[in-house]
């Protein structure tokens, strides 16, 4: 009889595998661009590993490379112990997510708090020695004063009845230990609230096969600020190439990667400095994304004017490829606060590099006032005949068509050398079709233009539309 124990290991091994492959995702959803793959069976995974000894080195070392780093100080202080006695484990770690945090504490008479934040001395003991792989240095704010002094930061055993009721920055440092201790991890997922990574340390060797970078809000959905605390981790990524960022509210740069390409902001509301800072950060990136959304209610910055951000992006107009702009959520799309030269984005036609772009254009199309642009198909064409009476013509053939303020919205935003355009959010009654001339003599590289279910809001009909523009040479989908 033929059993599961009886077949090769390579084929065991490749059953295991097969039962962990998984889609790349954030809290906030998909990971942009990833490649699609069924989610994880953990639990299946975990009972076929305990099922024999056999089994349990492949399902150990398959749930292994992917690790979430809890919250729960337990919880982390043992995965990490773990990371360090078992290296074997660490190497095949390819993705860390930082999970929530999870403090619970309350006060009792006489001011006590009760915590799951404890450390036992075993614990103390083996973490301090593993944080000697920082290398440490002193930290100053911008008065000139004195944060950090040096030292090498320490874990103390701590009780529930000395729990704290704040995180430290050795709380920070185990967030780090779990990466440190993943030497070829691919990606790295951070929650900016639950772990403050200790920006003043850096160690001491580099993670080569750290590939991307997922910046995300914390447990309970605050917006985040992007600042120099990704520092230590851009200096020891040489190969990072994707950085994700989702709810920022704030950049304030102080670190910078040359070799990241693909950056992806989203639901994020961002002033005219941090897309300055954001260009300066990643000099080299040839794709962008930002997805606008409301900013958090304390927020004192003034929302990024379309304008403001194609002021930024033109920095890059000889690098950057494929850049996909979404204002769609802007409070400030959504009011119409933004005035004619503020949704200007004709900047956009100067970059030389591009090849896809992105337009979800809310608010930055304004509706056409022009009724004499309005494009008809002589089939809708009434002429008289000479005794007065009114006559149709029967034919549909599609009269030259005047220009209009829509067809020059798209004229003045596309890049001489782009192939692929992409609304969305235009408006009801969009006049499409003046736009198909422009394009076959102006931009011949266009290929595609992709409208998805707003085709409904063509004034024209889609199917006289989608002929007249493949005709030359366009795809309308």
């Amino acid at each position: 009889m033929v059993t599961l124990l009886t077949l090769p290991q390579e084929l065991i091994a490749h059953i295991v595998s097969t039962l962990h492959e998984r889609t790349p995702r954030t809290a906030n959803g998909p990971v942009p661009n990833a490649e699609r793959r069924e989610p994880p069976n953990r639990l299946a995974l975990s009972r076929l590993s305990k099922t024999c000894r056999r089994l349990r080195n492949f399902g150990q070392v398959e749930l292994f490379k992917s690790i979430k780093c809890h919250g729960n100080l337990p919880k982390a202080i043992q995965l990490v112990r773990t990371l360090i006695a078992r290296p074997e484990l660490g190497a095949r770690v390819t993705e860390i997510t930082l999970s929530d945090l999870e403090v619970e504490r309350k006060q009792r008479w006489p001011r006590k708090v009760v915590s799951g934040w404890v450390v036992t001395e075993e614990d103390a003991k083996v973490l301090n020695e593993a944080l000697r792989r920082f290398n440490v240095r002193s930290l100053t704010n911008e008065a000139g004063e004195t944060v950090w002094d040096g030292a090498l930061l320490v874990f103390h055993a701590v009780s529930k009845a000395q729990a704290p009721g704040y995180l430290t920055f050795e709380h920070g440092a185990l967030a780090a230990l779990a990466i440190i201790y993943s030497p070829n991890v691919a990606h790295v997922a951070l929650h900016a609230h639950t772990w403050t990574l200790p920006h003043f340390v850096t160690p001491t060797g580099t993670f080569d096969n750290l590939a991307e970078i997922t910046w995300e809000p914390g447990p309970h959905g605050e917006s985040t600020t992007l600042d120099d605390s990704m520092g230590w981790l851009f200096s020891a990524a040489p190969n990072l190439k994707r950085f994700y960022a989702f709810m920022l509210s704030n950049v304030e740069g102080g670190c910078s990667h040359e070799g990241v390409t693909d950056v992806v902001v989203a639901y994020s509301s961002l002033d005219s400095d941090c897309f300055s800072t954001i260009v300066k950060m990643f000099p080299n990136m040839t794709e962008f994304t930002y997805t606008a959304d409301t900013p958090p209610m304390w927020s004192s910055y003034t929302e990024a004017t379309p304008s403001e951000m194609a002021d930024a992006l033109l920095l890059l107009k000889d690098k950057l490829t494929s850049l996909t702009l979404n204002w769609e959520q802007s409070p400030a799309a959504q009011e119409s606060e933004w005035d004619q030269d503020e949704v200007s984005v004709s900047k956009l036609s100067q970059m030389v590099a591009l090849r896809h772009l992105s337009i979800t254009a809310s608010d930055v199309i304004r509706d056409e006032s022009d009724s004499d642009s309005e494009t008809k198909s002589e089939d809708d064409d009434e002429d008289e005949d000479e005794n007065g009476h009114v006559k149709e013509n029967k034919v549909k053939v599609v009269k030259p068509v005047k220009e209009s303020p829509h067809a020059n919205f798209l004229r003045s935003i596309m890049a001489p050398n782009v192939e692929t355009l992409d609304l969305a959010g235009i408006p009801r009654e969009f006049s499409m079709l003046p736009f198909a001339d422009i394009a076959a003599t102006s931009f011949p590289k266009l290929k595609t233009i992709h409208l998805g279910y707003y085709c409904e809001n063509l004034r024209e009909d889609v199917a006289v539309v989608k002929a007249y523009f493949k005709e030359r040479g366009i795809s309308i989908q």
